[in-house]
């Protein structure tokens, strides 16, 4: 399994080339801007459901193997 950081670097990446910006983003899963900024600072652990949104949003999906 991926580790955090790798996920967050994968969110990042994804958004940006979607050219989705954090607002819009937050706006889509009902979260505050300040939410993903923290994320994508890795200031914040989000939950297992906020990775869940983000990744059904940007069109990713989650692997556990």
């Amino acid at each position: 399994m991926n580790s955090q950081h790798e996920v967050i670097t994968k969110i990042i990446k994804k958004r940006k080339e979607k050219g989705i910006s954090q607002q819009k983003l937050a706006n889509l899963i009902m979260m505050p801007q300040s939410t993903i900024a923290r994320i994508e600072a890795e200031i914040v652990s989000p939950r297992l459901e906020t990775i869940v949104l983000i990744a059904n949003v940007l069109g990713l999906t989650i692997d556990l193997k």
